[in-house]
């Protein structure tokens, strides 16, 4: 072979590394960041459920993909979606496999209302028609399973991050 075929296929193989690692790096930018620990504290006993693994959505990007294409999720693990603002927040399950339990919480990470159970693979907007800062989704069914209800706390062992474009 010539030297200018091989500086040609080294080339192109060059562009193509080059070009994964730029998809490859947009990709993870859609990945939620690594996850915070929290209960839920009932309102009125004081009681608190067992510990929740939530992976944390702080971006557009990482909003924007949240749950969608998993298969399953276990009782104790979900996500949590930090926003910017406090406001009316609307959710679809568009390519989500599984039903989900959606509790929306104030700035203060108190329950003002819960989606449970909603249908997977549709565009439907859902939301509870309340400001909301925080959004935290579980497998459905668990927030009945575990008497999770609105005006129960949310407590995060540590701390969240700050939300981000």
């Amino acid at each position: 072979m010539s030297s200018q075929v091989i500086r040609t296929i080294r080339g192109f193989f060059l562009r193509v590394a080059s070009l994964t690692l730029v998809v490859s790096s947009v990709l993870c930018a859609a990945c939620a960041q690594p996850g915070v620990k929290g209960v839920f504290v009932d309102s009125g006993s004081g009681a608190s459920t067992k510990e929740f693994s939530m992976e944390v959505c702080a971006n557009d990007a990482e909003r924007g993909r949240g749950l969608m294409f998993r298969k399953s999720l276990d009782d104790l693990n979900g996500m949590i979606f930090i926003f910017p603002e406090e406001r009316e927040h609307t959710f679809w399950m568009k390519n989500t496999y599984i039903p989900l339990d959606m509790l929306f919480l104030s700035k203060d990470l108190t329950i003002v209302g819960i989606l449970e159970n909603t249908a997977p693979l549709t565009e439907t907007p859902r939301s509870v028609g309340k400001p909301s800062t925080y959004v935290v989704e579980l497998a459905g069914g668990v927030t009945k399973k575990f008497g999770i209800k609105v005006g129960d706390r949310l407590r995060i062992d540590g701390s969240l991050p700050a939300a981000r474009e």
